[in-house]
Formats: C-alpha cells, structure tokens, sequence
C-alpha cells in the first residue's frame, strides 16, 4: 500500500510556502509537479474501493440472503481443483452491485482481498471460471433456483395485494448466440435479437420473474409458460389481484390462463377488423361515451371476437386527434418494406391510427369496476418502461450474453436478484424511495475501506470525509441491521421480515400499494 505525505510546513514568507527538506521518520523524499512529498510503504494494511462491501455484507448476513443463495444452488463441482460455489455466487452477486455487465467485468475484483475477507470467500474468482462452471447447472434447475430464490426475498411482498405486469423488451445481439433471430426489433430493424419476457411490480421496480425467448418470440404467447409457473409458485403465497399487459397479451390464450387461475387481468387488444367494428359502432352512440382522465372518454360494450371462446367486457377509450399533445420530435420513421432479409417480414407503417378523428385503443378485462377507473389503472403500466432501461442499462440485461441461450437466462435472472437486493437495501437507509443504479451507485460506491486488527477484533474503517450523504444512509443502514442482528431471538426468517417491511415503510408496511386506491376498488391507498 503507497501512502503520501506532505512534509511539514517550517513557515511562510508572505506568499511563499517553504517546506522542510526532511523525510519524515521511515519515508523517502520525492519531488512532483504538486511539491515534494515523503513516500512511504505499507504492506499490511488492507484497503478496498468497495466499502460498501462492509454494509452490504452486513445486509445479506442479517437477512439470510447470501447463505441460502449458495445452500440452495444446484451447482455440483466434484473436481479437487474446482473453486467453492459460494466463491462464484459471491463474485457474480458482488460484481453485479457494483456495475458489472459483462462476463469481464467480474475481473474488476481480482486482487480485493478486503471484499473478499467481509464476504466471507477465499478469493474471487475469473470470469472464465464464473461462466464454465455455472454452465454445469444441469438442464431444468438453474431458471427454478434463480426464481425460487428471487421470490423467496420478495415473498413478503408478494403475500399482500399487488399488480403484476406482464411486457416483453427485446436485446439486439451481435454475435451467433443461440436464439439470435430477426423479429420486431424498433431500435435496430433487421438485427438479430433476444426477447425477455418480463413479470414485475412496476410500480415499485421489483422485476419477479423473466425467462429469455429467441428474437423472433415476442409475442404474449411466450409469456404463458412464466406466467403459469408463477402463478404456481405463489399459490401457496397469494395469487396478485390483477394482471396487466400491453397488445401481445390480449388473446384467447392469456386471457383463458388467467381465467383459469382464479386472476382478474386487464390486457390492451389488437385492432383487428372486429375491434374496429365495435369502436366504430359505438361512435354513432353520443350517450355510451363518458369523460375520463386527461382529455380521454370511455365506453364499454361486451364483444367476442372469433378467436375467443366466448363475449368478454371490452372498454374503449378515445381523444380527438387535435388534443394529442405535441411531441417536440418526431417519432422515427418506421417503414420497413424494401429490407431484403431472407425469413423476416415487416410490418408496414399506415396503422389508420387516426382514420376515425380520434386517437382510440381498446380494453379486455374481468374487472367490475367503473370504466373511466380502468383507463388510468392500464396506464400506470408505463413504469415497466422505466424498470427495463435500468435493467437494460445498468444491471447487464443488455450484456452477460453466452452462447448458450440457458445460461443467458440464468444470468438475467441473477441480474434481477442483485438488483432487487440492491433496491431493497439502499430503501433501509433513505426516506423508503427507490433510487436507480444510476444515481445510488456513484453516490454509495464512492467511499474507500480499510480492514485492520487490534485485540483479535477485525476493524473496518469507512472514509467518508467528502461523503456526507453516504455517511448518514450508511449510519442508517447499519444501526437498523444491528438493532435486529442482537435480538437473538430472532430467526433468520423473522429478520429478512423485518428488513422488507423497514425497506418498504413508506407504504405502510407494504400493505397499501399496487395501485393506488381507484374507485375503491383495489384496496392499497398510500399512508
């Protein structure tokens, strides 16, 4: 370890700084364009950049989180020479956090034997040892682990009245990675890519499930196997009291699966020559029309289309064309009819989106509460935008790319546990508001850390002088996990419940969210 050190200042002559020309006691002097300085060496003092290590360290030992993690993997190394499981959880949980979104960023941690020592591993290990041996997961339990684990941390969560939303977000690739296929892509038209079928809790930016299906599956269809799979594994827990969806899940084959599961949903349908029918079939009727929210008015008529088994609730909503709001760019131009690629067929623009004068779309659902409340209830669905760009953007979902189409999929499920942990535990130290990657990482991860010993006691020092903020959450953090770390009798399972509800507090013990109280009808109104 270098350490620098200004000698000491003999006196000062107006302006001009002298310095004494000594070393201090056990330094070498050296001149630099900043002035001259006393160098001296320390090979035994343990430093790190990662101090926030030390805290979240303290979180996943306090919960249980990190233990059971490695308890329950269904890796089997039997080489004398392979690494221990828990060394590749840890190095792929710590290098996530700390903004890893490739498989080579998990090198960053090489040679922090400070991170390693808090964790509790002998060492991290190589990206090339992470991917191999993670790609031994036999077929058919790694996707299981992953979303066992994931909703066992949320399982708190997910035991109250919460919406579930169901979207798809596609990865362009630039490789030959298995499942790379031309589909709809709206970024990079003709480029392969990958669809990751997404379930979460939108409105507090936990993702619960994603599986990953080629490119050219993004229809809602793919979702159904997730969907069916979760909502088994929650049975024992509670079922969510809506589901929500976009276009692609507006089918008879969705729709059919949450009716039979006992799950109310509420899904955007296509345009189809029916639909049309019935919008324009109600536009003669002045009286079926009422306000709703934000210029929008909304009608309902029971209509079955002839892929559907049977007439459903459909909810119409419409806003003349000229009191759409202005756009201060245009959206791109999204023709694509002269592409010349082999097995890949473009939808061409002129939707007839505003044929009629209005802007419109159109609902399915089982709901029974009052239409101009479903309109505002779909459109709160806008937040899973905001949970893929940071998936996308900060948690790897746009790299840890295999070639293997399976260990892509266990990647992006470990990228969504590292992130909710992350979303749980920067909660405990603030005022209970989420805080992306984007910001908390610069303001968490900035702090250096120095491991010492004295009296058989191991030190850690934080420096957090230029700090201020991180100081205060840390503090926060890390009383809350002490003051429940020395209730002994507290279970390891009655401590990861403490550590939820103090994470989620702002909702009342997340007991009142998802959504908003609408018409009184779903019960879970902010405190």
């Amino acid at each position: 370890m270098l350490y620098f050190q200004r000698p000491s200042k003999k006196g000062r002559t107006n302006d001009v700084k002298e310095y004494s020309t000594k070393p201090a006691a056990g330094a070498q002097k050296i001149e630099t364009l900043g002035g001259d300085y006393a160098l001296k060496w320390d090979d035994e003092t343990q430093m790190s950049v990662n101090a926030h290590a030390a805290l979240l360290s303290q979180f996943a030992k306090a919960g249980g989180f990190f233990d059971r993690l490695v308890e329950t993997c269904p890796m089997r190394l039997t080489s004398n020479n392979a690494p221990e499981v828990r060394d590749l959880i840890a190095t792929v949980m710590v290098s996530m956090v700390n903004g890893a979104t490739r498989f080579r960023h998990c090198d960053r941690l090489h040679g922090d034997t400070a991170t390693a020592e808090l964790f509790g591993v002998g060492r991290f290990m190589s990206c090339d040892s992470v991917r191999r041996n993670f790609a031994s997961i036999p077929d058919g339990k790694a996707l299981p682990w992953v979303w066992r684990e994931n909703l066992h941390l949320l399982q708190d969560v997910v035991a109250e009245d919460y919406v579930a939303d169901l979207d798809p977000t596609v990865k362009p690739l630039y490789g030959h990675q298995e499942g790379a296929e031309f589909g709809y892509n709206p970024q990079k038209p003709g480029r392969p890519s990958h669809c990751y079928h997404t379930l979460c809790i939108a409105k507090l930016r936990l993702t619960l499930a994603v599986v990953v299906h080629p490119g050219n599956e993004t229809s809602g269809t793919h979702s159904r196997s997730m969907l069916a799979e979760y909502l088994e594994f929650v049975s024992a827990v509670k079922k969510p009291r809506l589901v929500r969806g976009d276009v692609s899940f507006g089918n008879e084959s969705v729709i059919g699966d949450c009716e039979g599961a006992d799950v109310r949903y509420l899904f955007k349908t296509k345009r189809s020559k029916a639909v049309r029918r019935a919008f324009r079939g109600l536009l003669s009727d002045a009286g079926a029309w009422r306000d709703s929210s934000d210029g929008w008015q909304c009608a309902e008529r029971d209509v079955r289309l002839d892929s559907w088994e049977k007439a459903r609730r459909m909810v119409f909503a419409r806003r003349p064309a000229e009191k759409m709001p202005k756009r201060r760019k245009a959206p791109p131009h999204r023709k694509f009819t002269q592409l010349d690629i082999p097995g890949l067929e473009l939808v061409e623009a002129g939707d007839e989106d505003y044929a009629d004068g209005y802007e419109w779309y159109a609902l399915v659902t089982d709901l029974d509460m009052d239409a101009r409340d479903v309109l505002p209830l779909y459109r709160e669905r806008g937040d899973c935008e905001n949970i893929f760009d940071e998936m996308k953007n900060q948690w790897g979902w746009s790299g840890f790319t295999a070639h293997s189409l399976k260990q892509t999929a266990l990647f992006a499920g470990m990228a969504v546990i590292a992130a909710n942990l992350w979303n749980v535990f920067t909660r405990l130290g603030d005022d209970g508001m989420h805080h992306e990657a984007a910001t908390s990482r610069p303001l968490l991860q900035s702090c250096v850390a120095r491991l010492s010993r004295h009296a058989r006691q191991g030190i850690v020092t934080i420096y957090t002088a230029t700090c201020e903020k991180a100081r205060e959450i840390y503090r926060a953090i890390s009383a809350f996990l002490s003051s429940i770390s020395a209730a002994s009798q507290l279970s390891v399972e009655e401590r990861r419940q403490r550590i939820i509800a103090h994470a989620f507090r702002k909702y009342g013990t997340i007991r009142r969210l998802f959504p908003p109280d609408i018409g009184g009808q779903m019960t879970m109104p902010l405190t």
